[in-house]
């Protein structure tokens, strides 16, 4: 399996619950990032830039994947 399907299947299906208060993501081009498990149980994909501390909010996991991050 791909980590763009592991991606869909942790953030839309909830298959891979997170131990801690987030899921963490990386960036095709190096970066790393979160997005708080409250969030993420409720759909929103409110996701900030560990360097950067920006704050993203993707509409749909396909644009979170597209924009190049998936589940670390």
């Amino acid at each position: 399996m791909d980590s763009k399907e592991t991606t869909r299947k942790t953030l839309i299906h909830h298959e891979h619950v997170p131990m801690n208060d987030y899921v963490y993501m990386k960036h095709t081009e190096g970066s790393f990032g979160k997005i708080k498990l409250a969030d993420w149980l409720n759909n929103v994909y409110q996701f900030t830039d560990n360097k950067t501390e920006k704050v993203v909010v993707f509409d749909t996991v396909e644009d979170l994947i597209n924009s190049g991050w998936v589940v670390d």
